[in-house]
């Protein structure tokens, strides 16, 4: 399954402690020992950044929501949830 969290870029940070923070690294992780497919996807920021967290976790920030969606689609990426 692919899986993307789909964010303002301020609304959550992977690596802080507590909060939403802590909700999206904690689901992540536990989604992926079933070897999900877990997009971070974020936009707002002045210029596109791409990372892998681990195995199965890709963040990604892009520049306008227009082609975080673009990317969603092309992905063929059925499951997300919105913070």
């Amino acid at each position: 399954m692919k899986l993307a969290f789909i964010a303002y870029h301020d609304s959550y940070h992977y690596n802080k402690i507590g909060g939403t923070d802590a909700f999206v690294r904690r689901i992540s992780n536990y989604l992926t020992k079933e070897k999900n497919e877990i997009y971070l996807l974020s936009y707002g920021v002045k210029s596109y950044k791409k990372s892998n967290i681990s195995e199965y976790i890709v963040q990604i920030e892009f520049v306008q929501f227009e082609e975080m969606l673009e990317f969603i689609k092309e992905n063929e990426i059925k499951h997300s949830i919105s913070i």
